[in-house]
């Protein structure tokens, strides 16, 4: 049932994006280390679904996608990617820019203050 009207409410959508965040320390599934997760965004009935998922310092990006609305889905994937990697070479390029001293300013004084 919930399959059901969750469809009929997305019947309208284009476009579905989730962000999920994962484990942000090292874990452990019947004694094997996860070394690595995979995003999905399940089937909603919408053209193109994105899931984001992070798991340490890693994010993976699953897609769903539907060859019936979108053409060319090997252009979409390229143009996301490219995407993504103009978003990590700005975090980069700030990584490595040396950081200012960040300035202290004097307290502020109280509006109905007498000068």
């Amino acid at each position: 049932m919930t399959t059901a009207v969750l469809g009929s409410m997305l019947k309208a959508i284009d476009f579905v994006a989730t962000n999920v965040p994962g484990m942000d320390r090292p874990a452990h599934l019947a004694g094997a280390t996860v070394e690595q997760q995979f995003a999905f965004a399940p089937p909603s009935g919408a053209a193109f679904s994105a899931a984001l998922l992070s798991h340490l310092d890693h994010c993976t990006l699953g897609l769903v996608i539907d060859h019936a609305a979108v053409r060319d889905p090997e252009v979409l994937a390229a143009c996301i990617a490219e995407g993504f990697e103009e978003v990590l070479e700005v975090g980069r390029a700030s990584a490595r820019r040396p950081r200012a001293a960040k300035k202290t300013r004097a307290p502020a004084r109280p509006r109905n203050a007498a000068h």
